[in-house]
């Protein structure tokens, strides 16, 4: 007994920076309740920058809570806290960091709980990067669900509702399908940290295909996260009712935690997860690039683009080895400043047309030089065309695919890397909508549009001109980030 609370306290004390994380969410918690009017008072915007400042601050703790290769783990193995969680959970940050600036500099009128459930989501993909353990896998995920679908409703309309109730419907689903793929892991090999050997050497004697099945389904809650097909369905309701800095969120950062947890478990499961993977990621690939082609909503098309998004990342967990999951971890990386400059792009569009409609934006860049340049660099991005960081993450993400079709010679890799690339140009048909309409599509007659303020053009222009940055000096994406051992 002795023995036991000594280890809890010690594991405590190593996790003292993600509790003084808890203490500031239960203090903005406090600082709200007590400030119903918070949204609409004079505190608001600087209420907004302190929050910023906490995050930034955050940041900067998490990158001194590991010396360089350093793994901790605690709580009985239910937590590990190794170079990759504290990478992700920097990242995991800086989509915050980004969403509160979205959300400030255009001043959407929302609820003071909107803090509470965005710095609970944050915390709750905290704990999915640094578990090894399916109990605290599933809370973890069930905690940022919660989060996500308070987040989506929060903007009261039939609309918001609507799409509310099919994320809770799609959600509750894919959590019950993973509780019971990880119940069958459980009875199989009597334990639930998947990280321990005994777990993978008991899943030796069960036949291949039994262990592929309970895979899936236990995947099925992370799947849900990543916006993978067959568990993409919410996407693009969710995307197009919930205002566009919550959409922006949680089409990045749920993402980037979920490819962690694949990474983790595909490293320490001996299962050859390829013909599974495979049919998802050309259900992905296709669903998402050719449904967004028909799409005339800016917001819809994102939607249906980060399903296609998850498919690309999911190549780099197909190849299975250290390159392959390092291409994923660039790609992943190298989308928040291209996925979330995106959103905040069409939001500025938005704001001077009054909605998501390509049809309205016609002409518009032709007046706005500023909108015109970053539409172009942005959905270049996207796409992956160079000088941009995309190309650099496809590139990385198709090469590491070739370099094991190479050396094993499978049939399967040739098909996904010859599908991945017709996608892409797919894709090209769609995200380059947005430049032709604001750049060659003729103005409408008497077509007048609203001014936008300053800060809005600044933050559309840093995050355009980050994309280009990073391609000309990728090392520089990860060298914010110094001493992480599993990406050099």
């Amino acid at each position: 007994m002795l023995e036991n609370l000594q280890h809890i306290i010690a594991s405590t004390r190593r996790f003292a920076i993600d509790e003084y994380f808890v203490l500031a969410l239960l203090s903005v918690i406090v600082i709200v309740t007590f400030n119903p009017d918070l949204s609409n008072s004079s505190k608001h915007p600087r209420f907004t920058w302190i929050l910023i400042g906490i995050l930034s601050g955050f940041w900067v703790l998490y990158g001194n809570q590991l010396a360089a290769g350093e793994e901790v783990k605690l709580f009985y193995d239910s937590i590990i806290i190794d170079d990759k969680a504290v990478f992700f959970k920097r990242l995991i940050l800086v989509t915050g960091i980004i969403t509160l600036l979205h959300h400030r500099f255009f001043d959407y009128k929302i609820e003071g709980e909107f803090f509470i459930f965005l710095l609970g989501a944050i915390f709750g993909l905290f704990l999915v990067v640094m578990t090894t353990n399916l109990l605290v896998l599933f809370v973890a995920l069930e905690f940022v669900s919660i989060c996500s679908y308070l987040l989506v409703v929060m903007k009261k309309g039939k609309p918001n509702v609507e799409s509310g109730i099919k994320y809770l419907l799609f959600g509750a689903t894919s959590s019950a399908v993973m509780l019971y793929g990880m119940s069958w892991f459980y009875g199989i090999t009597g334990s639930l940290n998947f990280a321990d050997p005994a777990f993978n050497a008991a899943l030796l004697d069960t036949p291949a295909w039994v262990i592929q099945v309970v895979g899936f389904m236990t995947l099925g809650g992370v799947l849900f996260k990543l916006s993978a097909a067959p568990f993409h369905a919410w996407t693009p309701d969710i995307y197009e009712a919930t205002p566009t800095p919550v959409a922006s969120f949680l089409s990045i950062a749920p993402k980037a935690a979920a490819v962690l947890v694949m990474t983790r478990i595909f490293e320490h499961l001996s299962v050859d997860f390829v013909p599974v993977l495979t049919v998802i990621i050309l259900l992905s690939l296709t669903i998402g690039n050719f449904s967004a082609l028909w799409q005339t909503n800016a917001k819809r098309m994102l939607g249906y683009s980060t399903i296609a998004q998850a498919g690309f990342i999911l190549i780099g967990l197909l190849v299975n080895n250290t390159t392959g999951f390092q291409a994923a971890y660039f790609y992943v990386t190298a989308y928040v400043c291209i996925t979330m400059g995106a959103f905040v792009l069409i939001d500025l569009i938005a704001q001077r047309t009054l909605n998501y409609e390509l049809e309205s934006m016609q002409g518009l860049g032709q007046f706005d030089v500023i909108i015109s340049v970053a539409s172009v660099i942005l959905m270049m991005a996207l796409v992956g065309f160079p000088p941009t960081i995309g190309f650099t993450s496809k590139l990385l993400i198709f090469s590491s695919l070739w370099d094991v079709y190479q050396f094993d010679g499978n049939a399967i890799y040739a098909v996904v890397l010859v599908f991945g690339l017709l996608n892409t140009a797919v894709s090209m048909v769609y995200y380059l909508k947005i430049p032709f309409y604001l750049i060659v599509k003729p103005r409408p007659h008497k077509m007048t549009w609203l001014y936008v303020g300053f800060w809005k053009y600044i933050l559309v222009a840093f995050l355009a001109f980050v994309t280009i940055y990073l391609f000309i000096l990728p090392e520089n994406m990860i060298g914010w980030v110094n001493g992480f051992s599993f990406l050099k």
